[in-house]
């Protein structure tokens, strides 16, 4: 809508004509009511056919007007939502033409170095929540933001600005962003569950003095440890997506559809077919479908935790209760995907199939656990494994 204001001056009165319509703003002077009236009519209509804009006009927003304009007209969910109102009291007085490399580099700098926000709620360590604190030689200090905390705010300014500039169809400048590379993902981590410690036996062990869903957590740990799926995968399998073949176990399988994968929005990204060892072929025949035996098909396989928030606080009491450290979830997956490497003859693409790793890349991590396997199939190929060797 426009607003027109009249200004009286010592010489005329003029009328400051404004327009405001969805993030874009606009003013202009005119002796006339009337032109200052066409004027707001015509601004109106270019805006509504998509007509370009002006780039020096929109470099006069600030950071917080694009970001509330893409919360209010971006379709996006609660978790970006969150994401944009922080960074709206981080960065909203900063006007859009004066974001450049050199802004952006100090402004992830900033939030590497930017201790981890404590709730509202916190008055003294929890033993299993240390209010965003970490122990460090026996004492609790701050924890700094993960680089992969600081790699979505990374791309939640990109999406921004990319959406803002398709929405009122401007040049979007990616130069920021190819000078400044984003965080890293995660901390590359080798953890797996040691087989020799007994680490399977203390988490289930540490099951029983949960309150509520003692077998249900033990079955969801050793599917993890079992499947390679990520934790949100899992939390989202329905009865119908598990198919298992009694007489022919090895054809069983677990469908992953696109929509419940982490890289759904990926063009290579297709449902997914995730293969059972024996292990997890016994688990889901004894443990999971006879609990879903009168369930619907589109009931979840795991419907006791809400999503994976609340399923790793249950995850972090049991940690503490094994007495077991540096432990997270995803360990899990890396247990599974390493036990593949090791002990079968998978192709890195099959196993990239199962696991749902777009970029083959990733796999690479894993890859050293198999130089054994491949000096023996590099032998057996060449007909020089002695025949002991090979039963």
């Amino acid at each position: 809508m426009g607003s027109i204001r009249e200004q009286v001056g010592k010489k005329k009165t003029t009328y400051l004509a404004r327009v405001r319509r969805n993030g874009v703003v606009d003013t202009a002077t005119f002796d006339e009511k009337s032109d200052a009236k066409n004027w707001i009519l015509q601004q109106e209509s270019d805006i509504i056919s998509g007509k370009p804009v002006d780039i020096s006009k929109m470099k006069k927003l600030s950071l917080s007007e694009m970001f509330q304009d893409y919360i209010d007209n971006g379709k996006i969910n609660e978790e970006k939502q969150g994401r944009l109102n922080r960074l709206t009291m981080l960065l909203g007085n900063l006007k859009f033409g004066d974001f450049n490399s050199r802004t952006f580099e100090n402004f992830i700098g900033e939030m590497l170095d930017m201790d981890v926000p404590r709730p509202d709620t916190w008055i003294k360590p929890h033993p299993y929540c240390n209010g965003s604190m970490i122990e460090v030689d026996g004492k609790l200090v701050r924890r700094k933001l993960n680089p992969s905390t600081v790699r979505k705010y990374y791309y939640e300014i990109r999406t921004c600005f990319m959406w803002h500039s398709k929405m009122y169809d401007y040049h979007f400048d990616n130069k920021p962003f190819q000078d400044n590379t984003p965080p890293k993902a995660w901390n590359q981590r080798d953890r797996v569950i040691e087989e020799e410690n007994g680490e399977l036996e203390k988490l289930l062990s540490a099951c029983d003095k949960m309150y509520v869903n003692q077998e249900n957590l033990k079955d969801i740990i050793k599917f993890q440890i079992y499947s390679a799926m990520r934790m949100g995968e899992t939390l989202l399998m329905q009865k119908q997506d598990i198919f298992l073949f009694e007489k022919e176990p090895w054809r069983s399988y677990i469908l992953v559809p696109k929509e419940h994968q982490k890289t759904r929005n990926h063009e290579s990204t297709d449902d997914r077919f995730v293969l059972m060892i024996p292990e997890l072929y016994e688990l889901v025949k004894n443990r999971i479908l006879p609990r879903l035996k009168e369930k619907k098909a589109n009931d979840r396989a795991f419907p006791f935790w809400k999503n994976s928030s609340a399923l790793s606080q249950r995850f972090r009491v049991i940690w503490k209760n094994t007495g077991i450290k540096d432990m997270k979830a995803h360990d899990w997956r890396h247990t599974a995907l390493t036990y593949l490497f090791e002990n079968t003859n998978l192709t890195d693409i099959e196993i990239a199939k199962m696991s749902g790793h777009t970029d083959i890349n990733t796999l690479k991590r894993y890859h050293k656990f198999r130089a054994n396997g491949v000096g023996s199939k590099l032998w057996k190929s060449l007909g020089a494994m002695p025949e002991q060797a090979q039963k």
